[in-house]
């Protein structure tokens, strides 16, 4: 999940809006281009792979595995991640700033 948003349905029932991490680093990947691998595009692909790479370690486990196992690692990498991620300043419309307006 990259961002969540709270909506209320015409039922009256709360739901969660979340967006895809694939489609995400799909975004970034052709923002970075060419650009080096220190780029913040590249930066964000690479966390992308990370965050992927953990979900294929814990597939065969049980649902509560995978919940205990993704707070203890994932949760805190997606924290760090995100506050880093938050930090960009790019312009909208930009090659770095068309992947938030996705969002």
């Amino acid at each position: 999940m990259i961002s969540s948003k709270d909506t209320r349905s015409r039922f009256g029932v709360y739901a969660t809006l979340v967006n895809c991490w694939a489609n995400l680093r799909r975004k970034f990947i052709e923002a970075k281009g060419t650009a080096d691998k220190n780029s913040k595009a590249a930066q964000v692909v690479i966390f992308c792979d990370e965050l992927f790479r953990s979900e294929r370690e814990i597939q065969k486990l049980s649902p509560e595995e995978k919940f205990q196992v993704r707070d203890k690692k994932a949760k805190p990498l997606l924290d760090q991640s995100w506050k880093w991620i938050s930090s960009f300043h790019s312009l909208s419309g930009s090659n770095l700033g068309k992947p938030w307006d996705t969002l």
